[in-house]
């Protein structure tokens, strides 16, 4: 029972610890939306300098000290769009394409 409960601390620790930060929030949006635009084949040089505004103006990092929430916010309404955990964010492309 000593070592499971040494075990989730170690866990919840590291878990803390590797956190990502908002930049690396922003940083998955913008690559995201880098791959929708490639798909759907729009944007350009004032494409990317305004998707850059949007992405630093409405990514926010909602932080949870185990996980943290990607949030967008538009017009006032916030939106999940992804999750970080361990160093990595992973943003659900549906969610950023309703949005």
């Amino acid at each position: 029972m000593k070592k499971l409960f040494i075990g989730i601390i170690i866990f919840a620790a590291l878990a803390v610890i590797t956190n990502p930060d908002e930049s690396k929030h922003r940083a998955a949006v913008k690559k995201q939306m880098l791959n929708i635009k490639n798909q759907e084949g729009i944007g350009g040089a004032i494409g990317n300098g305004i998707g850059d505004f949007l992405v630093n103006n409405t990514v926010k990092r909602k932080n949870h000290y185990l996980f943290s929430e990607t949030v967008v916010s538009v017009l006032g309404e916030e939106k999940t769009v992804g999750y970080g955990a361990f160093t990595i964010v992973m943003i659900n492309e549906d969610a950023l394409k309703n949005n």
